[in-house]
């Protein structure tokens, strides 16, 4: 739970340095202070990592509001777009799905239950104790 009422006043509030995102060292030394109750160590670690959506060590506005519209850490960022209100990525031209061959040929246990065996093979057969 922010203590400041705005989400955007806490984000720029915890960015020191003005450049649009958060870094971790900017994050832990703001953190503890602009939650209620304030985070431990532990708690700072978890939700910065809960907040960078795209695993690139800082926090965006983006990731920040998203995580916060959605109410949980850890989301795609995907899903941080569609929070944030970009529309999803739209892929025109997907990979092709690979077509499954088989290696052998299919069994003939689908030939009809009433079809004659198949003939004997033609010729001597060696057996075994002959060779």
């Amino acid at each position: 739970r922010l203590a400041t009422p705005a989400a955007e006043d806490a984000f720029s509030a915890m960015d020191g340095d003005a450049d649009g995102k958060l870094g971790i060292e900017e994050y832990r030394s703001t953190a503890s202070m602009s939650f209620s109750p304030p985070l431990s160590p532990k708690e700072v670690e978890y939700t910065f990592k809960g907040f960078d959506a795209d695993s690139d060590n800082s926090i965006s506005p983006n990731e920040f509001f998203g995580v916060l519209n959605i109410g949980h850490f850890f989301q795609t960022p995907q899903a941080i777009a569609v929070a944030a209100g970009q529309p999803e990525p739209v892929i025109d031209d997907p990979a092709p799905m690979p077509v499954f061959v088989p290696a052998v040929p299919a069994p003939s246990a689908l030939a009809p239950l009433d079809a004659p065996p198949a003939p004997a093979p033609s010729g001597p057969v060696a057996s075994p104790s002959s060779q």
